[in-house]
């Protein structure tokens, strides 16, 4: 099947829950949550889940991230690679203020961990943005602008600033926003996990 969304609609949305079936023998079905936050053309395969539920032994990691030796939060993906060579994703979570304990399912590989910082939302003439929200040039250049102020970006992108000194906030459209610098994934492993 194929839907169109307006981007406006699926930022506004947050996640999306989508579910696939397959009535043919074996009968299948499969879900996943999926953040829209581009244009893009998405592939959902509901054959390739082996399905009856989670797979592997439950697990917990202690998930701490630091960025020039400052905690900061992240959201950090965990993934393994079985004796198979398979990889799997083990599980996902946040380090609110720097740390975190991560449930995962285990099946007896490797494990690594992949800290993310937030990419923002690229960025789309007159969207409503909130405080908090981060948005990125069409053309990345090393920073995202994080919304200080509430409002709605302008019909034109704008030219883009660096931090400079205490980054003050600048206008953005009715909005106001900061520079901030964009992390590529830090990754770690592998790593132990404690299985429980």
């Amino acid at each position: 099947m194929h839907y169109d969304i307006s981007l406006s609609e699926s930022l506004a949305q947050g996640d999306w829950l989508l579910v696939g079936r397959d009535n043919n023998p074996p009968r299948r079905i499969s879900s996943t949550y999926l953040q829209i936050t581009e244009s893009i053309d998405y592939t959902f395969n509901i054959t390739s889940s082996s399905g009856g539920g989670q797979q592997g032994d439950p697990a917990q990691v202690e998930a701490r991230v630091r960025v020039e030796r400052v905690p900061v939060s992240r959201e950090v993906v965990l993934v393994e690679r079985p004796i198979d060579g398979e990889w799997r994703i083990a599980g996902y979570g946040p380090t609110p203020g720097g740390s975190g304990e991560i449930d995962l399912r285990v099946v007896g590989g490797d494990v690594y961990a992949l800290a993310v910082d937030d990419y923002g939302v690229r960025f789309v003439a007159d969207l409503a943005v909130q405080v908090g929200q981060r948005i990125r040039p069409t053309q990345y250049t090393g920073w995202v602008y994080e919304i200080t102020q509430a409002g709605q970006l302008p019909s034109t992108e704008p030219v883009w600033w660096a931090a400079v000194g205490e980054n003050p906030s600048q206008p953005l459209g009715t909005a106001r926003a900061v520079a901030r610098r964009y992390f590529q994934p830090i990754a770690l492993g592998p790593g132990p996990v404690e299985v429980i």
